[in-house]
């Protein structure tokens, strides 16, 4: 029984961590809307002094990915071309 039990404990336990996740648009705390599509000077004005943008080491030269904290967790924007790519989020753990 005790055996059986730890295997649905473990097997389970996944499911209960929540993962980051892809979203097209967020919030910022000051309630301006950034989403996919819209363009870098764009996502620049609704976020104002408050994302932290770093080249990525990992992607093309013209590829940027801005970080923001929001209500949800982190958000992570990637803008290529001169666009928002991609928003992902990482929840905040308690």
């Amino acid at each position: 029984m005790k055996t059986w039990m730890s295997r649905v404990l473990i097997l389970s336990a996944p499911l209960t961590l929540a993962a980051s996740w892809d979203t097209t648009a967020f919030r910022t705390p000051t309630g301006g809307l950034v989403r996919v599509g819209m363009t870098a000077a764009e996502a620049r004005h609704e976020l104002g002094p408050a994302a932290s943008p770093r080249q990525s080491g990992k992607s093309k030269k013209n590829t940027e990915v801005w970080s923001i904290r929001g209500s949800d967790g982190l958000y992570t924007i990637t803008i290529s071309g001169g666009q928002v790519r991609k928003i992902t989020v990482a929840p905040d753990r308690d």
